[in-house]
């Protein structure tokens, strides 16, 4: 699944996600979706976001989803960096409570990956990590190792730079049971290096981090039964205020899967039945994947009876958990309602639905609605994705084109040095018989702008020198033998521009050539980029960038991605 991209229509998309949870809300009485928007409509982002947290926290999904989906409405373009991070976080937290609560996996997805797209706008290291371990919690139930691994490898690292330890204990915990769930311990072996060098405060999950880090190590040197230890020691050291029982309980899978590759296999069997008998509704996944085990060791053992029942019991699990992923979907269908649309529908909802005869006419007619929207938004959303791939073009035509009349150019310069010696002669014959020439704006001859011209283009080609922030036009003029006026004047008179959209261009198109190049700059955030080029900030390079290609930069990489085949 890949991300779509963010344009002028991110509000509308932002709401997508989000708003029919205030429906499902409604429409089975979980919560007063339409007084809370009456009684919040003034309330600050940050405010909304907090009570989400809290109901969270408290364990009542159906709360939190309604505020963080107060929360993501709140979203306008040219918001600040703050804001942005509030409604990226309540995107990833709406994401987490369709994995763990609603079962819906695809979703939670979707909520994740506009989770990450805003957390990048927002420079959110912190956000990222969450939406990758999110995710890669996503691939770990759907027992996909190589891709939860990838995922959890990027929030692990996402984490580590914006010094989230909280979230890195998470991940770190994640990631290494899983890769020891398929004896592939080997490859998080650098992490795990990574993870015992670091200096962590003392917090909740350090202990279990730490006994699963030396799990893990032991698991490396073929010592099982000191590995078992350790884990048993996390399994007793678990102290998070979040889904405390799943660490437990994941664990203690992983603790029967060592005592079955040792021989131990009944011993396992009790291992796996008692998590599973404690695993309730809230970890229908985990009581799927014991039953899953306990299959498998039955069979090892030839008990055909046993297989039998646990192999009905799995399968029934499998059928539930896919059961709540198909009514999600239906229920989560894509809407481009803005917020005070929704709330006039519920408010219409609300007079409507006192018979049943008359909620089902709504129910039809809305879900009509929704999906004739929903194409509208598809066609939009694909004449824009149009129209950035000509802007893309465009602009990679005007970069071959540039480059080609500067080769172009620098032999023309050549040919011309080698012709002045033989010319100079007839210059001078030619000065005495004709009138004198026309002098340009700047003061100087023709002659002499040319040359002046000529330093100031390999100055601006020459990317290590302008990409320092220091980079001015008196340091132009320095590197050019000449002072600011003169040189301010040629760019003015030649290029038809000042110095500051001069230097903008020349980085611009460098960084063209960095978004480009995957092998080389793939894994650069565009935060890096811009620090690498000599911007300001972020922002300042995004709204420059912008100017210049009519794409951001996020966008003209993915396009790029788009366009070369490329795969991350």
């Amino acid at each position: 699944m890949a991300a779509n991209d963010m344009s002028s229509t991110k509000k509308i998309i932002i709401l997508l996600a989000v708003v029919l949870a205030a429906t499902f809300f409604y429409a089975y009485g979980k919560a007063d979706y339409d007084n809370i928007v009456n009684e919040y409509k003034g309330t600050s982002a940050s405010e909304l976001k907090r009570k989400g947290d809290r109901f969270l926290k408290e364990g009542l999904a159906d709360s939190a989803l309604t505020f963080y989906t107060l929360t993501v409405n709140k979203y306008r373009s040219g918001m600040n960096g703050k804001d942005i991070e509030l409604c990226s976080g309540a995107l990833n937290n709406a994401g987490y409570i369709y994995m763990l609560d609603y079962y819906n996996y695809p979703q939670a997805y979707i909520c994740l990956l506009k989770a990450l797209d805003l957390a990048e706008e927002a420079g959110c290291k912190g956000v990222e990590a969450c939406a990758y371990l999110n995710i890669g919690n996503i691939y770990a139930i759907y027992d996909d190792c190589e891709a939860a691994l990838k995922y959890y490898k990027k929030s692990f690292y996402a984490a580590i730079e914006a010094k989230d330890y909280k979230n890195l204990l998470t991940v770190f915990a994640n990631m290494v049971v899983t890769a020891m769930q398929e004896n592939r311990v080997g490859d998080v072996a650098e992490e795990n290096a990574v993870f015992s060098r670091l200096d962590i405060p003392q917090m909740p999950m350090l202990t279990y981090a730490r006994e699963i880090s030396r799990a893990a190590g032991a698991m490396t040197a073929g010592d099982a039964t000191y590995a078992i230890s350790c884990l048993r020691k996390a399994i007793a050291s678990v102290d998070t205020d979040l889904t405390p029982e799943r660490f437990k309980l994941i664990t203690q899978l992983l603790v029967a899967i060592i005592l079955d590759g040792q021989g131990h296999t009944r011993q396992a069997i009790s291992e796996l039945v008692d998590a599973e008998g404690k695993s309730g509704k809230e970890a229908l996944d985990i009581q799927e994947q014991a039953a899953r085990l306990i299959v498998g060791m039955y069979r090892k053992i030839h008990r055909a009876d046993s297989v039998m029942i646990w192999q009905e019991r799995q399968l029934a699990l499998k059928d539930s958990i896919f059961s709540n992923q198909q009514y999600s979907r239906i229920r989560d269908l894509d809407t481009s309602f803005e917020i005070s649309k929704i709330d006039t529908r519920l408010k219409q909802s609300e007079s409507r639905r006192r018979t049943t005869a008359v909620a089902l006419a709504v129910t039809v007619g809305f879900t009509a609605v929704v999906l004739v929207l929903a194409v509208l938004i598809l066609q939009k959303n694909r004449r824009l994705n149009r129209q950035n791939h000509d802007l893309y073009r465009r602009n990679t035509e005007v970069m071959r084109l540039n480059e080609n009349e500067s080769r172009m150019r620098t032999a023309y310069e050549r040919r011309i040095a080698e012709c002045e010696d033989k010319l100079a002669q007839l210059a001078q014959k030619e000065e005495e018989t004709q009138p004198q020439r026309k002098q340009h704006t700047s003061g100087m001859d023709e002659e002499t702008g040319q040359r002046l011209l000529e330093k100031i283009g390999r100055v601006t080609n020459d990317i290590s020198e302008i990409s320092k922030n220091e980079f001015s036009i008196d340091r132009l003029a320095k590197l050019v033998g000449s002072n600011s006026h003169y040189v301010s004047k040629v760019i003015n008179d030649y290029y038809g521009k000042n110095f500051a959209t001069l230097l903008g261009e020349a980085r611009v198109a460098h960084a063209c050539k960095m978004l480009c190049d995957m092998g080389t700059y793939g894994n650069m955030t565009i935060e890096t980029i811009a620090q690498e080029l000599g911007f300001k900030s972020r922002s300042n390079f995004v709204t420059v960038f912008k100017k210049i290609t009519g794409l951001t930069p996020s966008e003209y990489r993915k396009i790029n991605r788009e366009v070369e085949g490329f795969k991350a």
